[in-house]
C-alpha cells in the first residue's frame, strides 16, 4: 500500500476529531513532498523525512512546528509497524525548541499583516484575513478556529457566543465575539474551516513573513494569541486570571509566558515612578 492511501484509510485509527483534520492535512502535505505520498509505506525512510523537515524550515516554520509534522509522520509509522505493513521504523530527530515563544506583534505589524491580506493574490485571501481578525482579538489557537461550527455559535444580537468543546487542556470555553471579530465570524459563515486551505495559508503565510518580518522564525500565526493576551493586560488592564480565563489556561504560569511588556507600559510605569 503506498503511504497516502494508508493516509487515508487508517487515520481515523489513529487521531479523532480536530486532530485528526490537522494530523491529516500534514500527512498530505509531507505526501506531496516530492513524491512521498506514491511511495510504498515500507520505502518512505529516514532521508524522505529529514529532506522534507529541511524543505518546512526553508519554507520558514518553526522548529517547534515541524516538530509536531515529524509526530504526525512518527505516529503514522507506528501504526503501520503494529499492522505489520512495515517491520522497523525510520529513525525520527526532534529538535530541542524553547518552550515558549517571546514574541507578540507590534501593532505596526498587525496593520502591514491585514493590509497584505487584503490585497494579497487579489483579495482571494479574505478568509485568512478574518481568521487572523479573530484571532487577535480573542486569543483563541489556530486548531479553535478552524474547529468552529454553525452547531457551535450562538448569535445574541450584535454578538456570538462561541461554544469551544475538547480544547487542548481538555477543557469547555465559551468565547465572546463582538464588533469587528463578530464580522469576521459572520464573512466566515460562522464556520472557518470550511474556506481553509492548509497549502495556500502556509504559502501566504511565508509570503506575508518575509515582507513583514523577514528572518523572524517566531512571525507565525501562534503569535497572534500572544499578542491578544499582550492587549488584554497591557491595554485593558485585564488581572492574569481573567485573561487565563478568556485563553483558557488552567495555570496562570502559563498565562505569564503569553503575556509580553509593552514599550507604552513600560514609559507609563517609568513616570509612575518618577511622579
Amino acid at each position: 500500500m503506498n503511504f497516502i492511501d494508508f493516509v487515508n484509510t487508517e487515520g481515523r485509527n489513529i487521531w479523532s476529531g480536530k486532530h485528526l483534520a490537522e494530523s491529516t492535512a500534514k500527512m498530505h502535505r509531507f505526501a506531496e513532498f516530492e513524491g512521498v505520498g506514491f511511495k510504498d509505506i515500507t520505502d518512505v525512510n529516514a532521508r524522505d523525512i529529514q529532506a522534507f523537515s529541511i524543505h518546512l524550515k526553508d519554507q520558514g516554520l518553526s522548529e517547534n512546528t515541524v516538530n509536531h509534522y515529524k509526530a504526525a509522520i512518527s505516529a503514522i509509522l507506528k501504526h503501520a509497524l503494529d499492522l505489520e505493513e512495515i517491520d522497523r521504523l525510520p529513525k525520527i530527530k526532534f529538535a530541542k525548541v524553547r518552550t515558549n515563544r517571546v514574541r507578540y506583534m507590534s501593532e505596526d505589524e498587525l496593520s502591514k499583516l491585514d493590509a497584505f491580506l487584503r490585497d494579497y493574490k487579489g483579495g482571494s485571501y479574505w478568509w485568512m484575513r478574518h481568521m487572523c481578525t479573530i484571532a487577535v482579538n480573542t486569543g483563541m489557537r489556530h486548531g479553535e478556529i478552524l474547529s468552529i461550527t454553525p452547531e457551535m455559535v450562538e448569535i445574541q444580537d450584535d454578538m456570538c457566543i462561541v461554544h469551544l468543546t475538547d480544547t487542548k487542556n481538555g477543557d469547555d470555553r465559551d468565547v465572546v465575539c463582538a464588533g469587528r471579530t463578530f464580522e469576521a465570524m459572520k464573512a466566515l459563515n460562522f464556520e472557518p474551516g470550511a474556506h481553509y486551505s492548509h497549502r495556500r495559508f502556509y504559502n501566504a503565510w511565508t509570503e506575508a513573513r518575509y515582507r513583514i518580518a523577514k528572518n523572524d522564525k517566531e512571525f507565525v500565526f501562534h503569535v497572534l494569541r500572544h499578542t491578544a493576551a499582550t492587549k488584554m493586560a497591557n491595554q485593558l488592564k485585564l488581572p492574569t486570571i481573567t485573561v487565563a480565563q478568556q485563553l483558557g489556561h488552567r495555570s496562570l504560569q502559563t498565562t505569564a509566558k503569553y503575556v509580553h511588556q509593552t514599550p507604552e507600559t513600560r514609559v507609563e510605569i517609568a513616570k509612575l515612578m518618577g511622579s
